[in-house]
């Protein structure tokens, strides 16, 4: 459940950057991210209609869905490199600048290289690392 708050988390981050309403931007990024993945397309249709039963295909989430959404936030490069300019920006920008550099740290060492699985750890850092320390 962490990994998709922390996924939706960082689409409504740059739904805010790009000025778009934010479920707009999320819509625009998750669902051709979660048909390239193979996410059962009910469970699409249902998430997008606020049926959170859906979530049920969360493994398949964990993969390449993830680093899709990643590249097209452009937390990561097309070849999984953690992109941590991008990814501090929008920290600073649009959460709290006083925890960008432990948040890039430790987010930024959760990335690894490896195909459809380089950007998981990456949200469940933004949900364990990013939220507790803004809103505790």
């Amino acid at each position: 459940m962490k990994f998709i708050v922390g996924i939706t988390f960082a689409a409504i981050l740059v739904a805010s950057a790009y000025g778009q309403g934010p479920v707009q931007q999320a819509v625009d990024i998750l669902v051709p991210c979660a048909t390239a993945a193979k996410i059962n397309p009910d469970s699409i249709k249902a998430l997008l209609n606020g049926d959170l039963s859906a979530l049920s295909d969360v493994p398949q989430l964990i993969g390449c869905f993830s680093d899709c959404v990643s590249k097209k936030l452009g937390f990561v490069s097309d070849d999984n490199v953690f992109q941590k300019d991008n990814f501090r920006s929008l920290i600073i920008k649009y959460l709290n600048p006083d925890i960008e550099p432990s948040l890039s740290a430790a987010c930024g060492a959760a990335t690894t290289q490896e195909e459809c699985k380089a950007s998981a750890g990456l949200y469940v850092c933004i949900v364990e690392h990013a939220l507790t320390t803004i809103f505790s």
